[in-house]
């Protein structure tokens, strides 16, 4: 598990890059250290009915040196801020040792 949890994070702080929502899709332009990730998903054709806000979500959650900014709007109001994953999953990392 400690070997797992450091790969995790080595892996996790190195993305960067950017997730955009907006009209129902998920775009992605990411960079790993397993290489490039650029695309798109229709999310309102997967999730069709089970979540029927989503159009409603519009803004860019930014991935980088292991923080996630979200600058988004949805229904219930804004949602912004940043969450820092790559300290979160060292200090996991540093208790399952």
């Amino acid at each position: 598990m400690t070997r797992f949890s450091c790969i995790l994070t080595e892996f996790l702080t190195g993305v960067t890059g950017t997730l955009g929502i907006g009209n129902g899709s998920l775009t992605a332009d990411l960079t790993t250290s397993a290489g490039s990730f650029q695309g798109s998903l229709n999310v309102s054709e997967i999730v069709n009915g089970l979540i029927p806000t989503l159009p409603q979500y519009n803004g860019t959650i930014t991935l980088s040196s292991g923080t996630i900014a979200a600058n988004l709007t949805t229904p219930y109001g804004p949602f912004v801020g940043n969450f820092n994953y790559g300290q979160y999953l060292t200090g996991v990392a540093a208790i399952a040792a």
